[in-house]
């Protein structure tokens, strides 16, 4: 299974204090099948570095895809499984 982002801009927003709220969207896909979309958003002055902002929102987004793989890796196990066949077996229709 291939997972894969797409990263688009936002619209930047201008603050009655000078500052614009700028980032990214990220659209994290499995096999093709939107799993997660999520912006991030940073504010920042237009003479600041790009690079600080890079790293505040790459470390945003990899916390997300961190935080899917350890749900997708809960989802799929066993254990999990169980429970869902349990419930189904406990109701009566």
């Amino acid at each position: 299974m291939a997972l894969t982002a797409e990263f688009n801009k936002v619209w930047p927003n201008l603050q009655e204090n000078g500052l614009f709220w700028v980032g990214v969207e990220v659209v994290l896909k499995e096999d093709g099948v939107e799993q997660r979309r999520v912006s991030f958003r940073e504010a920042t002055t237009k003479a600041a570095d790009v690079s600080t902002l890079v790293s505040v929102l790459a470390a945003k987004a990899q916390a997300m895809v961190d935080t899917y793989k350890t749900e997708k890796q809960a989802y799929n196990h066993a254990k999990y499984e169980a429970l869902r066949a349990g419930v189904a077996s406990a109701v009566v229709l």
